[in-house]
């Protein structure tokens, strides 16, 4: 991962810093992307190459076919598994000192590298971890769900299409973090279409994901 500037590292030490963290810090630690999760599964059901290009409808098409439980299991198995530990860009992410980190990924990967600090984390994944939140814990916004919390997770088309509607609150607080807050972005293309259309949902009028703070290249 690329040096962080002085200036960036001086918006966190003053606590106006967010993480953004995408799943593809997760590739480093040897965790599967989007497009590799559900493969074995697509083969299953002989889904044509040509529709494999969206992820999240080709967990749509999977869970049409054989059913959600097929998706969750897959993803335990790929993401919750022993092995799978934080490196080094997660621990040098954990030095900066964010109170808040935005993570896309599954898996708990931000949060164990928080904890190397010795300092606390309260996971949010609905509206009703939110009033547990506090200034003396590292607040892991998990927008796509936990993998130990099956319900919880964002795998299809019409998942991510109902998220805030399903959590209004998480919305308004990511919407104030990103309007408010210096946002670094990591292992997250910002010119995804998804995250854009993310951005545009919470904050209809804001600008584009790359004008909002500072960001660090998805890793190859």
């Amino acid at each position: 991962m690329a040096s962080i500037p002085p200036d960036l590292i001086e918006q966190f030490a003053c606590g106006n810093g967010v993480l953004v963290v995408g799943a593809g810090l997760a590739r480093i630690a040897g965790r599967p992307g989007w497009a590799e999760l559900f493969e074995p599964l697509a083969d299953r059901i002989g889904l044509p190459l040509e529709r494999r290009q969206d992820p999240l409808k080709v967990a749509q098409y999977i869970e049409n076919e054989i059913g959600r439980p097929a998706l969750i299991e897959q993803v335990q198995e790929q993401i919750d598994r022993p092995g799978l530990a934080p490196t080094e860009p997660h621990r040098q992410l954990a030095r900066l000192g964010a109170r808040t980190w935005v993570a896309t990924g599954f898996d708990d990967l931000a949060e164990r590298a928080v904890r190397e600090r010795g300092e606390r984390t309260v996971e949010v994944v609905r509206d009703q971890n939110l009033p547990y939140t506090s200034s003396e814990a590292v607040m892991i916004l998990k927008m796509y769900g936990d993998v130990q919390q099956p319900d919880t997770l964002v795998l299809t088309r019409s998942d991510y299409d109902s998220y805030f509607h399903r959590f209004p609150h998480i919305r308004e607080k990511l919407a104030s973090l990103l309007l408010e807050k210096t946002c670094l972005f990591v292992g997250y293309e910002v010119d995804d279409p998804d995250f854009n259309q993310t951005l545009k949902q919470v904050t209809p009028n804001s600008r584009s994901a790359s004008s909002c703070g500072r960001r660090e290249k998805k890793p190859a």
